[in-house]
């Protein structure tokens, strides 16, 4: 029979261990056990699992100002690239016994991402990690003022007091562009992301600047703008592609979705990838590489990231961090697959 179900105090355990509270509380806090004998501990501890003990979070916070828990905001929960993102940010939070508080929030209701600051807010985290960039009607500054950090994941700020976890969106583009060069495509396109999301920007930014340091013309390597980051915008911008007289060989696609749908575009029209056209995408999300054909694509290492995130965050708490490290670019790394060939 299992006994002892219903939870226990610490001070409960404390007087079945004969010592003060204060010394029960040590004990069971792997920070400050090495305060008490080992013997002492090993007798705590094993009267705590006797009784069922449970830290109580919610009065250790009220005790201390410090709730242990971190505000982690995605855009999209389903979208597995955030999903590898999460796991990181948990692996790092859980070596300093952080407790994640995870959000989803939806890119297409304006108030969202101020709704759920506030909630995680009022919940009382500690700080907060967010994968969702600006917002015009969010006063940053306030939060951090009040004693709130933030680290912005994947998406940048113009808010210069905000620290961020970026992929190398620049050193992405430019893999992706000079290996398609490489095998002989002389007219390369770009479906890019959002012009509203800080990732469209800068690696639509940083394809024209290549086009540009080429001396080529923006006509020969044009760019269409998805709305979203998903298929169907993919499948759209590719059907424009199909339609240009100077026919691409090569399409660069803002992340992995853009170019599935540009993919299923091409299947539509009985062509074929990468006979008629060889495509990159952006990300690596799981299961590109089962993609008909495997796709070939930018790792930004998501799972690196969000480590870096939640590693970033706890410093700040520990105010271990340092102005040098305000912004920190993950490296990438092109993932070559079946997807592209020599034009």
């Amino acid at each position: 029979m299992i006994k002892n179900l219903s939870r226990s105090t610490l001070l409960q355990v404390a007087k079945k261990a004969g010592v003060h509270v204060s010394t029960a509380s040590r004990a069971l806090n792997t920070k400050t056990r090495h305060m008490i004998g080992p013997s002492i501990v090993k007798n705590i501890e094993k009267i705590a699992l006797e009784l069922n003990y449970k830290p109580n979070r919610l009065a250790r916070a009220l005790r201390t100002n410090k709730s242990n828990g971190i505000g982690i905001i995605v855009p999209d929960i389903t979208n597995s690239i955030f999903s590898s993102m999460i796991l990181g940010i948990e692996n790092a939070l859980a070596r300093e016994n952080y407790v994640p508080v995870t959000v989803n929030m939806s890119e297409k209701v304006v108030s969202s991402l101020n709704d759920k600051i506030d909630l995680l807010r009022n919940f009382g985290v500690d700080g907060l990690i967010l994968a969702t960039g600006d917002h015009p009607n969010i006063n940053f500054d306030d939060i951090l003022e009040s004693g709130t950090p933030i680290v912005m994941l994947n998406r940048s700020s113009n808010n210069a007091n905000l620290d961020c976890v970026l992929p190398d969106d620049s050193e992405g583009i430019k893999k992706a562009f000079e290996y398609l060069w490489n095998l002989g495509h002389k007219n390369i396109s770009m479906i890019s992301g959002p012009q509203n999301i800080s990732t469209g920007q800068s690696r639509s930014r940083e394809f024209i600047r290549i086009v540009s340091s080429l001396g080529k013309s923006q006509k020969n390597f044009p760019i269409f703008y998805a709305k979203s980051y998903n298929e169907n915008e993919g499948e759209i911008c590719m059907n424009e592609i199909l339609k240009i007289e100077d026919k691409v060989s090569g399409i660069i696609c803002g992340n992995d979705r853009l170019a599935v749908g540009a993919l299923g575009a091409i299947k539509s029209k009985n062509l074929k990838c990468p006979e008629d056209y060889s495509i990159v995408g952006f990300n690596n999300m799981p299961l590109s590489e089962r993609i008909d054909p495997p796709l070939t694509t930018i790792d930004i290492k998501p799972y690196e990231m969000g480590f870096l995130a939640g590693e970033k965050l706890i410093s700040i708490l520990n105010s271990k961090f340092t102005k040098k490290d305000k912004i920190i670019y993950q490296p990438v790394e092109l993932i070559i697959r079946s997807s592209c060939m020599h034009r």
